[in-house]
């Protein structure tokens, strides 16, 4: 629903499709204010099924006080082929995070 008095929302949730052949993805970024990340991911395909999942680490001390945050998010998606033109998609996903705060 669109517009000033919308009630409701539609929420699009993309994920990338699962690899024909076994696939591992392995990343690391880092920053200043302790600004670190780590992203994970990998599939596989075996006869009709397919799988792929990713995980993506955050830690930051922040720029401003009581601004750090850590961070976890997960994503699991197994494609199963019904038919020649049927597939079903079961997407499992987690996200949890802390803040830090510093005593002054």
């Amino acid at each position: 629903m669109y517009g000033s008095d919308a009630i409701g929302g539609t929420i699009n949730v993309l994920t990338r499709t699962p690899p024909k052949q076994a696939e591992f993805e392995l990343s690391g970024e880092a920053g200043s204010h302790g600004w670190g990340r780590i992203l994970m991911g990998g599939g596989n395909a075996k006869g009709d099924d397919a799988w792929r999942a990713s995980l993506n680490l955050t830690r930051t001390d922040g720029w401003q006080d009581n601004a750090g945050y850590d961070r976890q998010t997960g994503t699991a998606r197994w494609d199963r082929a019904l038919g020649d033109d049927a597939l079903m998609k079961t997407v499992l996903s987690f996200s949890g995070s802390t803040s830090s705060t510093s005593a002054s």
